[in-house]
C-alpha cells in the first residue's frame, strides 16, 4: 500500500500531458473497490477556445479522453472504463459503450476557455486482465475532438472539380447536381438516374450500410494530428514496436526531415523527440496513421465524413473551400513566432476579409524570402490577425480547422472495392504484437485509401472540397500527407 500510495502522489504531481493547448493534470488513482474490482482514476482537462453553441452549427466540442495503464515496468496497456463516479457541475461525460473512452464537453451553451476539474471514471480493471494485488500506474491522454450532428448533407457542388461527386440525372445526362445523403442506407453508385457518381466514373458497385456517410452524428479531430502527439504514442510502445513506427522505416533520416518541418526522431537509445512539436505529423505510412487510430481508439474518416465535416448541411458552392466560399487567400504568408506554441501568420490582416485561407503551393509560408517548405503548425490561423472570423481561420461549417490545405487528409475511399468494404470500427487501444493496428475491416497498406482537402505542395483547386483527384489514389508516405481521426457518436 505504501509504494502505491507514493506512486498516486507522483501521478498528481506529474507534468499534465498538452496535446496542442489541451491539458490533463492532478491525475489521481483511487483505491480498489474489492466488491467490484475497479478504481477511480481522477483528473482535470481543460484547453482554450471551447464552445457549445444551440444556434447553428448546433455542436460543441470536447475533448476524447482515454486511459493507459502499465503493471509494474510492463508495457503500456489500454484501460477498460465503465462508467463515472463523478462528474462536476457544468460538465457532460459520455463513457463509450465499449469502454474505450469517453467525450468530455460542456452541459450547457458557453464560448471560451474551460477546464473540467474533478472527473472521476470507472476502471473496470478486471475486464483487463488485472488482478486485485498488481501495482499499477496510469495515464490519462486527451485529444481536442469537435462533434459534426446527425443530419442529411451534399456530396458535390457543380463545380466540375476534378472527380467531384454528382447525382445522375436520367432526363439531363449532362447535368452534375450535387448528391443529398439523407440516411445512412446502402447507396448506388452507377449510371441510373438517381444514383451517386463521380466525374469520370461509370459504374463503379455499391457502398454498403455499414460503410461511414457522414449522416450519422461524429466526432472528428478538431485538428491534424501533431508531432507532439505521435512521439507521446511512440513513447509509450516496446522498442519492437518503434523500430516499425519509425518514420526512418520509409527509408527517410531525420536531418532530411527537418527542411519539411518535420523533426520527429528516434536513435534507440532514447526517446523519440520533435522540436516541431505543434506541427503536423506527416512522413507516415498509411499503417503507421493506423496504429496510431488504433491506439487512441478512434477510426480513420472516410471520404463522405470529410465533406459533410467541412461543408455541413448547406447546401454546396461550386468551388467552395472548407470555409465556406469560393474565395481564397494570395496574400504571401509570412510566418511569425516560428516554432513556438503560438506560431501564427505575421501578415493575416493584409488578407481581403472574403478570402479564406489555407495553405497551398502558391501561398506557402516565408520566412522573410525563405520559402518554407512545410505546413504552419495545427490551428495557426485560428489564432492570427485579429478578424476571428470562419473564413479568417479557414474553419469549416463545425469549427474543424485545417480542412482546406496544410497537410491533405487520409480518407477510407469509395473509389475502389477495398476502400467501399469498411465497416467502421473503431480502435480498441490495443496493437499487434508487431505495433500495427489490428481492427479487422480497417484496409492495411495504401490500396482502399486517398487523400482530400490538398496540402501546401498541391494547386489551390485541390484544396476545394469537392476535389477528389487523390481521392482514390494508393497512399504513400509523403512530406505533404496528414492525418486526424474521427469517432462515430452515439457508440
Amino acid at each position: 500500500m505504501f509504494r502505491f500510495l507514493i506512486l498516486a502522489l507522483l501521478a498528481a504531481l506529474a507534468p499534465a500531458l498538452r496535446a496542442n493547448n489541451i491539458d490533463v493534470a492532478n491525475i489521481f488513482l483511487g483505491d480498489r473497490d474489492l466488491s467490484q474490482h475497479s478504481r477511480t482514476i481522477r483528473f482535470d482537462v481543460g484547453w482554450e477556445n471551447s464552445w457549445r453553441v444551440t444556434t447553428t452549427p448546433l455542436n460543441w466540442d470536447a475533448a476524447w479522453i482515454f486511459v493507459k495503464y502499465r503493471i509494474g515496468d510492463g508495457a503500456w496497456q489500454h484501460a477498460t472504463l465503465s462508467g463515472t463516479a463523478q462528474v462536476p457541475t457544468g460538465t457532460t461525460v459520455d463513457v463509450t459503450t465499449d469502454g474505450v473512452g469517453a467525450f468530455v464537453y460542456r452541459s450547457a451553451p458557453g464560448v471560451g476557455d474551460v477546464l473540467h476539474s474533478g472527473i472521476e471514471v470507472v476502471w473496470d480493471y478486471a475486464a483487463d486482465g488485472v488482478t486485485d494485488d498488481d501495482l499499477v500506474t496510469v495515464e490519462v491522454f486527451a485529444i481536442e475532438m469537435v462533434y459534426v450532428p446527425e443530419g442529411a448533407y451534399f456530396l458535390g457542388a457543380n463545380g466540375n472539380d476534378i472527380a467531384e461527386f454528382y447525382q445522375v440525372d436520367g432526363l439531363l445526362p449532362l447535368s452534375t447536381d450535387p448528391y443529398e445523403v439523407d440516411s445512412e442506407a446502402s447507396i448506388r453508385i452507377g449510371t441510373l438516374n438517381g444514383d451517386l457518381n463521380f466525374l469520370g466514373a461509370t459504374i463503379v458497385g455499391n457502398l454498403p450500410t455499414d460503410y461511414p456517410k457522414g449522416y450519422r452524428g461524429f466526432y472528428c479531430m478538431k485538428y491534424e494530428t501533431s508531432q507532439q502527439q505521435y512521439v507521446q504514442f511512440f513513447n509509450h510502445q516496446p522498442v519492437t514496436r518503434q523500430l516499425n513506427l519509425d518514420l526512418s522505416v520509409q527509408g527517410t533520416l531525420c536531418a532530411n526531415l527537418a527542411q519539411f518541418r518535420q523533426t520527429f526522431c528516434w536513435d534507440a537509445a532514447s526517446q523519440a523527440t520533435t522540436s516541431y512539436p505543434y506541427v503536423p505529423i506527416s512522413f507516415l505510412s498509411v499503417n503507421q496513421m493506423l496504429s496510431y487510430l488504433d491506439w487512441t481508439g478512434l477510426r480513420p474518416m472516410t471520404e463522405l465524413e470529410y465533406e459533410k465535416a467541412s461543408r455541413g448541411t448547406v447546401y454546396p458552392v461550386p468551388g467552395e473551400y472548407a470555409w465556406g466560399n469560393a474565395a481564397i487567400s494570395t496574400t504571401a504568408y509570412t510566418v511569425s513566432e516560428e516554432n513556438n506554441p503560438d506560431e501564427h501568420v505575421g501578415n493575416a490582416d493584409d488578407v481581403p476579409p472574403s478570402e479564406g485561407n489555407g495553405l497551398y503551393f502558391g501561398c506557402r509560408l516565408r520566412r522573410g524570402t525563405d520559402i518554407l517548405n512545410g505546413p504552419v503548425r495545427v490551428g495557426a490561423f485560428a489564432a492570427s490577425g485579429t478578424r476571428f472570423t470562419r473564413i479568417s481561420s479557414g474553419g469549416s461549417y463545425y469549427g474543424i480547422l485545417e480542412l482546406s490545405g496544410n497537410l491533405s487528409e487520409l480518407v477510407v475511399t469509395v473509389g475502389d472495392p477495398v476502400g467501399r468494404a469498411f465497416s467502421g470500427l473503431h480502435g480498441d487501444g490495443e496493437l499487434s504484437e508487431e505495433g500495427w493496428g489490428d481492427v479487422l475491416d480497417w484496409p492495411l497498406g495504401g490500396l482502399g485509401y486517398g487523400s482530400r482537402g490538398g496540402s501546401f505542395l498541391t494547386p489551390r483547386s485541390s484544396l476545394r472540397v469537392s476535389a477528389r483527384e487523390f481521392a482514390a489514389t494508393y497512399f504513400t508516405a509523403g512530406e505533404a500527407h496528414g492525418f486526424r481521426g474521427v469517432r462515430s457518436y452515439p457508440n
